[in-house]
């Protein structure tokens, strides 16, 4: 693979540190200047007091002494408001939802109560959530006592994963910045960010002619089209699983029992090898002044500039698609480890293709080719498989067509890599899958990924599909 091009950075993750991080290393360092200068403003104030009190011893004079006593109580006086500063102090931070997705708008409630008896002029927040953008650090004064303060924070979901809300640091310092204290909340949030997923209203990949097929002997939990037979009645069977005539006649609860329907699978298989995507690395946008409301300063969602990511949002945008069509839809991949999980239906699979998909990342050396031969053999006949790569090597058009001799129904979305500053294109591998009648969608950057996914297939022989309901 050739070096990655300027403002490409290959492996599907940036090189620089997140904004997140960043973040948090800048309090850590603005928090050591302010000890810093914090410890030498005390020693400063030591010394005057070591001076004045020499002088008294010296001279005798009054005024040597009310020094000597002033730099004694204002060190004792700002000691005191720097311990009293945080008391009586509780923090609750709310969340809405424990999960959200690219491009939407989650928001974190915050309540900080002041117990004590005693008034807190100014009470500085730092907080140290993963999240990027979580612009939750502010600044309180005013804060009376035995009151409260409410407010919200609202972020936009600009990237997929796993992320940590909390905890949160409230700073004071003594108004001469002699002492500073701090006080840990350690209350924190786990917060999953689903993959951006693109509304595909109607037409999409046209891998079958039939919506059902041959069933194969593996049971499922499931109610399918092929029943296998029937069984006892086991608590939680729902009542459209009870066959009634056998009820009838054995005088006690039979339940049907059901296999799956191999062309009521759908595979979703997405090429995590590290070495075949690459990032276009973009300058960071201008932030707007924090004082802008939220609705004003909203930036508009777009799919960061990487092959894996692209990737990822058309695998979780087929996920809702042929679920929401009661289609069985399973995950391969080869990414931090291996990822399958096996066909099914309902929300609950939703739930675990997306959460799974949100912390994929490429970091895998094995080649898609090679994942479909440790993997295909699970793949039964009649099925469809959905090959999702911005590889340029033909692997991929390889691999499609051994599928598709095993009696497996093929489509592929390829990532244009050359529209993310690569000097490689996958027009290559889209000519050869056309060659060999496979359908074919062509995702480049920036581009609207529902159109892309409902375009016109490259193989003018097969119609458009619509999936039976």
């Amino acid at each position: 693979m050739p070096s990655p091009s300027p403002g490409e950075t290959s492996g599907g993750r940036p090189e620089a540190p997140g904004i997140a991080m960043r973040e948090v290393g800048f309090s850590s360092d603005l928090q050591r200047q302010r000890t810093r200068r914090a410890a030498l403003r005390r020693r400063v104030v030591v010394l005057l007091f070591f001076v004045s009190l020499l002088g008294s011893v010296q001279t005798a004079s009054p005024a040597f002494i009310s020094l000597a006593y002033l730099w004694a109580a204002l060190l004792a006086a700002s000691w005191v408001w720097a311990r009293l500063g945080l008391a009586g102090l509780e923090l609750q931070r709310v969340l809405r939802s424990p999960r959200s997705q690219a491009g939407a708008i989650i928001e974190e409630r915050f309540v900080l109560r002041n117990r004590s008896r005693l008034p807190h002029y100014w009470v500085e927040l730092w907080d140290e959530s993963t999240l990027p953008d979580h612009h939750a650090s502010t600044v309180l004064t005013g804060l009376g006592p035995h009151t409260s303060r409410h407010w919200a924070v609202h972020t936009l979901c600009a990237e997929r994963g796993r992320f940590q809300l909390g905890p949160l640091t409230a700073r004071v310092a003594d108004p001469f910045g002699l002492f500073l204290n701090e006080k840990r909340f350690p209350q924190t949030a786990d917060l999953v960010v689903h993959p951006y997923t693109a509304r595909l209203p109607g037409l999409i990949l046209a891998p079958s002619g039939l919506p059902g097929g041959t069933a194969v002997e593996r049971k499922t939990a499931a109610v399918t089209p092929s029943a296998a037979g029937v069984r006892e009645y086991a608590p939680g069977d729902s009542m459209t699983r009870i066959h009634w005539p056998s009820t009838a006649r054995r005088d006690r609860l039979i339940s049907k029992e059901f296999e799956l329907d191999p062309k009521a699978d759908v595979w979703l298989v997405v090429d995590s090898q590290r070495d075949v995507h690459c990032r276009l690395a973009l300058p960071a946008p201008s932030e707007p002044a924090r004082d802008t409301p939220f609705w004003a300063r909203r930036p508009q969602f777009h799919l960061p500039p990487a092959t894996e990511e692209y990737c990822v949002a058309a695998a979780a945008s087929l996920v809702n698609y042929f679920l929401h069509h009661d289609r069985s839809v399973g995950l391969a991949a080869y990414a931090q480890q291996r990822e399958v999980i096996q066909p099914d239906r309902g929300e609950r699979q939703r739930e675990r293709l997306m959460e799974r998909l949100a912390t994929l990342r490429a970091e895998s050396h094995l080649s898609l080719a090679d994942a479909l031969r440790l993997e295909g053999a699970s793949f039964p006949r009649g099925s469809t498989v959905v090959l999702i790569s911005p590889s340029a090597e033909m692997g991929v058009a390889v691999a499609a067509q051994q599928l598709r001799s095993r009696g497996i129904n093929v489509a592929v979305v390829l990532i244009e890599r050359g529209s993310f500053g690569s000097q490689q294109s996958v027009a290559e591998v889209a000519l050869r899958l056309r060659g060999l009648r496979v359908d074919v969608r062509l995702v480049r950057r920036d581009e609207d990924l529902s159109s892309a996914l409902i375009g016109h297939s490259l193989t003018p022989r097969l119609t458009p599909w619509r999936p039976a309901v």
